[in-house]
């Protein structure tokens, strides 16, 4: 096992539930009020104490589908083009982001609990005081698998509208709270017809140093 991973990437290894691992690291090695909201990823202490614990533990043959489908859906993720896009991002700024962050302050609207989510964007970067999201089809386009009108929300619309709502909350709360909001439409991309980057990687990072940086820092 590796030094950089994540709980949920760690609970696949073990073959346990990640909300039993979740658990039991937060009573092991609490987090400070600043790192709570961050990705957590492991160290190799944290790792090996996990793998001891867990080690021999009886696991339930149903904890494997759930966790394999996690593990499909984060490699899914790592090969999307969000991900390239921020891995762009990253080299553009010289600083990696924190992917999928959340601030206490941007959140989603109350459910039936009581409750509100709290909103992620795509990337943070705390050295430059930036927050980039990467626009994809369905945040400018109507896609039929996003806006089905029988799926409504917590916020009462369905999830399309949804969507639109809660873009609006971050363009308006993000510069609120002193961070610049950059947002990367895949229409400013090399793309093809159906939104999908064909990753000219020379060009696509081109025009995201220019949305970016300021035009002082750009070569």
């Amino acid at each position: 096992m590796t030094s950089i991973m994540t709980p949920e990437e760690l609970a696949i290894e073990l073959n346990i539930s990640a909300k039993v691992l979740r658990a039991w690291l937060r009573r092991a090695y609490p987090r400070s009020g600043t790192d709570k909201w961050t990705r957590w990823l492991l160290t190799n202490e944290q790792i090996s104490a996990a793998g001891a614990r867990f080690s021999k533990v009886d696991r339930p043959q149903s904890v494997a589908a759930p966790l394999i489908e996690l593990r499909r859906r984060e490699e899914g993720r790592a090969n999307s083009d969000e991900s390239y896009v921020m891995d762009l991002c990253d080299e553009v700024l010289a600083e990696k982001a924190s992917r999928q962050h959340r601030f206490t302050w941007l959140t989603g609207d109350t459910g039936k609990s009581g409750r509100c989510a709290l909103l992620p964007v795509d990337g943070y970067y705390s050295g430059h005081g930036l927050v980039i999201e990467y626009g994809e089809p369905q945040h400018d386009q109507r896609v039929p698998f996003f806006d089905k009108e029988d799926r409504i929300t917590v916020s009462g619309v369905h999830r399309g509208e949804q969507r639109r709502l809660y873009d609006e909350r971050r363009k308006r709360e993000i510069p609120l709270h002193g961070l610049r909001y950059v947002v990367i439409k895949w229409s400013e991309l090399d793309a093809d017809s159906r939104g999908r980057l064909r990753r000219n990687k020379v060009s696509d990072v081109k025009k995201i140093r220019s949305l970016m940086l300021p035009t002082s820092h750009m070569s």
